[in-house]
């Protein structure tokens, strides 16, 4: 995947989603039998976020399926997303 797009949640009031388009970096992993690799990474940051409705503290969870990747913004640590 060359790139990743972030769904942003329909909040009351919204009237458009907004897309980004991020260039996926990497960065080595150190195994805890000291092998490395080098694996796929994300960055997000930006206001935008915050415009988004998400806030330092949230949680996110993470749904990937074979059309892409969904960040889903959560009440909680732990909740059913379906």
């Amino acid at each position: 995947m060359s790139n990743a797009v972030l769904k942003q949640p329909q909040q009351a009031g919204a009237s458009r989603s907004d897309k980004r388009i991020i260039k996926i970096g990497s960065m080595v992993r150190i195994a805890r039998n000291g092998r490395s690799s080098k694996v796929p990474f994300i960055r997000l940051s930006g206001k935008w976020l915050e415009d988004a409705g998400l806030h330092e503290g949230d949680y996110l969870a993470v749904v990937v399926d074979l059309g892409g990747i969904r960040l889903i913004h959560q009440a909680s640590e732990v909740q059913d997303i379906g």
